[in-house]
């Protein structure tokens, strides 16, 4: 489990006055890359063997937002992993306080050949030593709900 401290910038804001999505995104994969360092599953370990991690699935959740100067706290760990996914959770907190938290699922690649490739037995060996995944409902066919913005089906 790593646990990295960030503030929010001046250019990460949108017009709106909060960090958007897409922000919130790039700072879990920093802490998700710290994290998988700490495992030596990280790209420092990965990249000079031709392989790399993938993110499939990302779902989270949103409970206050993220505006210019917070300080923010993000936690993440691997909960458990199979033959060809793993999954990893992680929390925002501002001082204490949870302002988002989420689930993604992770697929190894090989990055010359661009093919997921399986997990190593290292990897996977991990898995009974690591934290519960947090309790979120997984929909695999769950769309963001944006006020205000209705989704038009294609």
């Amino acid at each position: 489990m790593t646990q990295e401290e960030y503030k929010a910038r001046y250019y990460e804001i949108g017009p709106d006055g909060q960090v958007p999505l897409w922000t919130l995104q790039n700072y879990f994969q920093q802490a998700a890359s710290a994290d998988a360092h700490t495992l030596s599953f990280g790209l420092e370990e990965l990249f000079p063997k031709g392989l790399g991690w993938v993110i499939t699935k990302l779902q989270m959740e949103f409970l206050k937002p993220l505006t210019l100067g917070d300080t923010f706290t993000i936690k993440t760990w691997h909960t458990l992993s199979d033959r060809l996914q793993s999954r990893r959770e992680f929390v925002f907190s501002v001082n204490g306080e949870v302002i988002a938290r989420g689930t993604s699922f992770w697929v190894m690649i090989d990055l010359n050949e661009r093919k997921m490739v399986r997990t190593p037995q290292a990897f996977l060996d991990s898995n009974a030593t690591n934290p519960k995944p947090l309790d979120i409902e997984i929909n695999p066919f769950k769309r963001a709900q944006v006020e205000g913005v209705e989704l038009l089906n294609s």
